[in-house]
């Protein structure tokens, strides 16, 4: 025991038989009722007074709505105001990361606000200038499905274009030694794992390498018009 101390805890100076100067008081709890003894300072910063953590947690979830986490199927309790502004699904930040549908949007919507910032990169832009001249109504950088952001989506006609760069969707003249890497090998199998999907929602895609776009605006070419025109006759 630290030097200068006459009792080794907070229950043994209570329980002392020296006098105690005591300035507080008996109250009830809250919560249960029972009478629990309480500093002058807690009487004062406190409107209401509890004998326990659980009570407090009791009586403070008195008026909140009982929820079931989507993640750890445990229940949870939120008050009528939180649930205004927020979604009631997880019952931390902890079992919502853990959701892997809740992740895979919240990259895409933030792949999204980070695409409008940046504004569209060189080759969207050569590619835009290329549909402009088809004079077609399309839009940029269009979440499809809830799940991909897409370069170019063309409503009327149910038509997706995607500008794809030569290295990081693994064009055969940028692999080393005929072979991906890491990067475009993950790349490419998710290129095809969008096309399988969108093709089912019924979406038609075009996609279209780096160089076939430079090469048309370059040389005023026709090769990427006249398919486009194909599907939006």
């Amino acid at each position: 025991m630290p030097k200068g101390r006459k009792y080794c805890s907070a229950e043994c100076k209570n329980t002392s038989k020296r006098p105690q100067r005591k300035t507080g008081k008996y109250v009830k709890c809250n919560q249960c009722g029972i009478e629990v003894y309480k500093r002058k300072t807690n009487l004062k910063n406190n409107k209401n007074n509890f004998c326990s953590h659980q009570c407090a947690n009791t009586y403070q979830s008195r008026n909140k709505l009982e929820f079931v986490c989507k993640t750890c199927e445990k229940k949870f309790y939120w008050s009528k105001s939180r649930i205004k502004d927020n979604n009631p699904t997880f019952c931390s930040i902890e079992c919502r990361n853990k959701d892997t549908e809740w992740y895979k949007n919240a990259v895409i919507q933030g792949n999204l606000v980070q695409q409008n910032k940046k504004g569209l990169n060189k080759l969207e832009l050569l590619g835009k200038t290329i549909l402009e001249q088809l004079e077609l109504d399309f839009e940029e950088q269009v979440l499809i499905a809830d799940k991909f952001l897409v370069d170019v989506f063309m409503p009327k006609h149910n038509l997706i274009i995607q500008w794809d760069g030569d290295y990081w969707h693994g064009h055969h003249t940028k692999l080393k030694n005929g072979y991906p890497d890491a990067r475009q090998k993950k790349r490419m199998l998710l290129d095809k794992s969008q096309n399988e999907y969108m093709k089912k929602c019924g979406y038609t895609i075009l996609r279209f390498w780096e160089h076939e776009v430079v090469e048309e605006i370059k040389n005023n070419n026709e090769n990427i018009k006249s398919t486009i025109r194909q599907f939006t006759k």
